[in-house]
C-alpha cells in the first residue's frame, strides 16, 4: 500500500480541486445510485450524522471506497464472480462494522481478525489523504436543511412535544376530497404525558430523525385509518414530514389496538373462533409512533429504496440490503415468500375479509416468511416499519408478541413471529437504529 501513496498524491497535485469535487459529487442517478465522474456516491450514518462516501466497484467484490469526512479509504478484493457478496462491503460491513469505531481495531492491528466481514472477502483499510476531495456532502445537507426548515416553519431544536398542533390544511383537504370530515382532537394532560413517554421510548435514530424532520404531529377524531405520515415537500432533497394520528388509539394499549386491527381481516359471524394479539400493555401510541417514525427514517435515509414514494416505487429494484432476496418489487415478495392466502388478506390492496376458519392457515403461511406480521407482508415499506417496531417492542422494551386463535377462551393456535429464525435473520440490519447507544 505504501507504494500507492506517492502516486495518489501525484494525482491529487495534477487534478484540479474542481474536477476532484465533481468526480465525487452526486451528479446523476443511475441504476438507483448516485453517480459522479466514474465514481459511485453513497452516504452512511456515523455517530449521529451522515457521512459521504465515493466508490468504484467491480464484479467479484472489487471495491475502492473513500470516506473523506473520516480520512478513511477501504479496499476489498477476492470474491466469487457474480456473487452478491460484492454488495456486502458498501451496504453491511462498512456502515455496521468499520464506521462505528473508525477502524480502530483494524488500523492498530494492520488487518487483524477483529472485523466480522464475510469469509469470502479480504479487506484492506488505510488512512487516505483528505485533500483528494473537499468534504461537501455534509455541508450540502446542512445548506439544504437550513433552507428548508425556516420555509416550512419549524425549529429542529424544539422538543418533539412542541410540534403537536393543528392538522395541516393539506391533510384536511385530502380527507375532504375523499368525502371524509374528521375533526380536531385536543390532547388532555394525561394524553400529552402518554405522548411524551412514547417519544422517550423510541430508538435513538428514530428520535434524531424526528427532531430533524418532523414538522407537525396532530390528532383527529373520525379518521378511517390509524395514522398518516405525509411528506411536506416530496420534490425537494431535504424532506420534512407531518404525522396525523387517529385520536381513538389514545385510550387503548398495544394488545387492544392490534387485536381490534387484526380482527378486521376475518369474518367471525356464527363462529366461536377469534384472533387475539398479545402485544403487551404499553400505550398503543407507542406502537403507532414506532411504526410511523420508522417510515420517516426510511424516507430520509432510503433504507428500502433510493426511489421516492408513489409511482416511482414501481420502478425501484429490490437492491437494498433490506429488500434483496426478500422482495421482487416493492409490493411483491420474492417467489419463495409469496403466498396466495396472505395476498387475499384485506391488508392488501385487492384483498378481502376472510372467514375466521382460514385464520390458522394465514398465520401458518406467515410463519414460512421473514415477515413479522401480515400487515408487514404487503409491501417493503411496512415490512421495515413492522420489523423495527416489533424488534424494539420485544427485544428492547421487553414486551410480548404472540398471535393467538382462541375458541371460547381456549388457545387453539399460537405463533410468535419474533422467535422465527427467518425473522431474526434480518435483525442485524437494525443496528443502525441504535448506534448512538454504543
Amino acid at each position: 500500500m505504501k507504494r500507492c501513496r506517492p502516486w495518489l498524491l501525484g494525482v491529487v497535485t495534477y487534478i484540479s480541486s474542481l474536477r476532484a469535487y465533481l468526480a465525487t459529487s452526486p451528479l446523476e442517478k443511475l441504476r438507483n445510485l448516485q453517480y459522479g465522474y466514474l465514481w459511485w456516491i453513497s452516504t452512511h450514518p456515523h455517530k449521529g450524522k451522515m457521512v459521504r462516501a465515493f466508490f468504484a466497484g467491480g464484479n467479484g467484490s472489487q471495491l475502492a471506497m473513500g470516506i473523506p469526512d473520516l480520512d478513511l479509504f477501504v479496499a476489498t478484493c477476492v470474491g466469487n464472480y457474480s456473487d452478491t457478496v460484492q454488495y456486502e462491503m458498501q451496504e453491511n460491513v462498512v456502515p455496521h462494522y468499520i464506521l462505528p469505531d473508525r477502524c480502530a481495531k483494524l488500523t492498530s492491528k494492520r488487518g487483524g481478525g477483529n472485523m466480522r466481514a464475510p469469509a469470502t472477502v479480504t479487506c484492506a483499510v488505510f488512512l487516505f489523504c483528505s485533500c483528494l476531495t473537499p468534504a461537501m456532502t455534509s455541508e450540502e445537507s446542512k445548506a439544504q436543511r437550513a433552507e428548508a426548515l425556516p420555509y416550512y416553519g419549524f425549529d429542529p431544536s424544539t422538543a418533539l412535544e412542541a410540534r403537536i398542533g393543528e392538522t395541516p390544511a393539506a391533510v384536511l383537504k385530502g380527507f375532504k376530497e375523499a368525502g371524509l370530515n374528521p375533526t380536531a382532537h385536543v390532547l388532555t394532560t394525561v394524553e400529552r404525558q402518554k405522548l411524551s413517554n412514547a417519544f422517550a421510548s423510541l430508538p435513538p435514530l428514530n428520535r434524531r430523525i424526528l427532531r430533524e424532520r418532523l414538522r407537525s404531529l396532530s390528532f383527529l377524531e373520525g379518521m378511517p385509518n390509524t395514522a398518516l405520515t405525509s411528506t411536506v415537500n416530496p420534490g425537494e432533497p431535504y424532506k420534512v414530514f407531518d404525522i396525523t394520528i387517529r385520536a381513538g388509539i389514545l385510550g387503548q394499549d398495544v394488545s387492544e389496538f392490534l387485536t381490534q386491527k387484526e380482527r378486521t381481516c376475518f369474518e367471525t359471524a356464527n363462529s366461536s373462533l377469534n384472533v387475539f394479539i398479545e402485544g403487551g400493555t404499553l400505550d398503543a401510541v407507542v406502537y403507532v409512533l414506532l411504526h410511523e417514525s420508522a417510515h420517516i427514517v426510511d424516507g430520509s435515509l432510503h433504507i428500502t429504496s433510493e426511489m421516492g414514494v408513489g409511482d416511482q416505487l414501481d420502478k425501484s429494484p429490490a437492491t437494498s440490503l433490506f429488500t434483496r432476496n426478500v422482495w421482487s418489487s416493492w409490493r411483491t415478495p420474492a417467489p419463495r415468500y409469496r403466498n396466495t392466502l396472505l395476498e387475499r388478506s384485506r391488508f392488501y390492496a385487492e384483498g378481502k375479509v376472510l372467514s375466521i376458519d382460514r385464520a390458522e392457515a394465514v398465520y401458518k403461511a406467515l410463519s414460512q416468511t421473514p415477515f413479522v406480521s401480515v400487515y408487514g407482508s404487503r409491501n417493503w415499506l411496512d415490512d421495515l416499519a413492522e420489523v423495527v417496531t416489533w424488534y424494539h417492542l420485544t427485544d428492547k422494551l421487553k414486551q410480548p408478541y404472540r398471535i393467538e386463535i382462541r375458541k371460547k377462551g381456549e388457545v387453539m393456535f399460537a405463533y410468535e413471529p419474533m422467535r422465527s429464525p427467518l425473522v431474526r435473520s434480518r435483525l442485524d440490519q437494525l443496528k443502525r437504529f441504535y448506534e448512538s447507544e454504543q
